[in-house]
């Protein structure tokens, strides 16, 4: 490979001078025509092909984008979320032809450097609404002097730009689908519980609110009790690991024909559960996920609301980029910003009329 120090060294100029004149700098140095000539033909007959990373650093700027993530995004039960959002965003960054950078930690944040190194090498971060918890980090996220945009529902507030999926289109196009198919006994199966759980507690809201403003219906709420398994486990693992905290579940699930479940992980587990105890879904009970992720891993497909997480890192990655085009002033006034993208697409198989003697 040809270096820079190779054509400096063909054209007789120092490093310095040979840098200058490929980047475009001869004339605000004061460099001879001549000299700048001489340079560009080294450049040209040698091959010579300039790193755009080492020319962005020498201009000041790195076009580079930062993906904060941890290791288990790519090991544990996240993996499949983790690999869409990171096509998302590399596709809007890679189109914008600048650089991803993916710098991960098993710990806590300050030591992916955010107030340094990477905010030195990054034009611009994206990371998980859940850096925000507290414990995650001491940093204050909000000072950190390259634009940091958010991904998903962050459990915690936050005035940082967020860019978000909105899953109530879905959630009421099934409940609709439900109704229409003579389904009246409705159950929300979490994954805790806990009203601090803001997540889950919106996605329920959404659901309790349309079952009672549209159908007139109600929805109980159904979680376990013991705590959620970790979360490094794989999908499978983490499936079955659900099943086992929900078994005590069971004769509550058998009371209702429409069980709608925080996440298809979930969803799934409770379709095993079913089954185990000879009810047939979907002909007894029908069973409807959110996220779309690991709804092939019921039998049959589990019916899902799809969540657009590849569009959501698309998104993303596009609005860090327009973000660090900005000066300071201008990013202020994107303090509170958030997008929000509609998750109307279901898919699956789990979804069937109502059966006649329904409890």
């Amino acid at each position: 490979m040809v270096k820079l120090i190779d054509v400096a060294n063909k054209a007789g100029v120092s490093k310095a001078t040979a840098s200058r004149v490929l980047n475009g700098q001869a004339e605000q140095h004061r460099i001879a025509a001549a000299t700048a000539d001489r340079v560009r033909r080294a450049a040209r007959d040698l091959g010579y092909q300039p790193s755009s990373l080492a020319r962005a650093l020498s201009a000041g700027a790195t076009d580079t984008v930062g993906l904060i993530c941890q290791s288990t995004n790519f090991t544990g039960n996240a993996q499949t979320l983790f690999s869409e959002l990171l096509a998302g965003v590399s596709a809007s960054v890679r189109g914008a032809g600048k650089h991803l950078l993916l710098p991960s930690e098993t710990g806590r944040w300050e030591s992916l450097g955010l107030t340094g190194w990477l905010a030195k090498n990054c034009e611009a971060l994206v990371g998980w609404s859940y850096i925000c918890t507290p414990g995650f980090t001491d940093l204050d996220l909000n000072s950190l002097t390259v634009p940091l945009v958010l991904v998903m529902e962050p459990m915690h507030r936050t005035d940082l730009p967020l860019v978000l999926a909105d899953p109530a289109p879905g959630i009421c196009t099934a409940i609709d689908r439900l109704v229409e198919l003579g389904h009246r006994r409705f159950a929300w199966v979490g994954v805790s519980g806990q009203i601090g759980d803001t997540i889950e507690m919106q996605r329920f809201a959404i659901a309790k609110r349309h079952l009672f403003r549209t159908h007139d219906l109600e929805v109980e709420f159904l979680a376990a009790t013991d705590s959620p398994p970790p979360g490094h486990l794989r999908p499978g693992a983490y499936i079955a690991a659900h099943a086992a905290r929900m078994h005590q579940l069971v004769p509550e699930f058998l009371k209702y024909t429409a069980l709608l479940c925080h996440n298809d992980v979930m969803a799934v587990a409770v379709q095993r559960l079913l089954q185990q105890a000879g009810r047939a879904v979907p002909a007894q009970h029908s069973v409807v996920g959110i996220d779309g992720l690991y709804a092939d891993m019921g039998s049959p497909a589990v019916s899902s609301v799809v969540m657009p997480f590849q569009e959501l890192g698309s998104a993303a990655g596009n609005l860090a980029i327009e973000l660090a085009r900005l000066n300071a002033d201008a990013r202020r006034e994107y303090h509170g910003f958030r997008l929000s993208l509609p998750a109307a697409e279901i898919r699956g198989a789990t979804i069937a009329a109502a059966p006649v003697d329904q409890p």
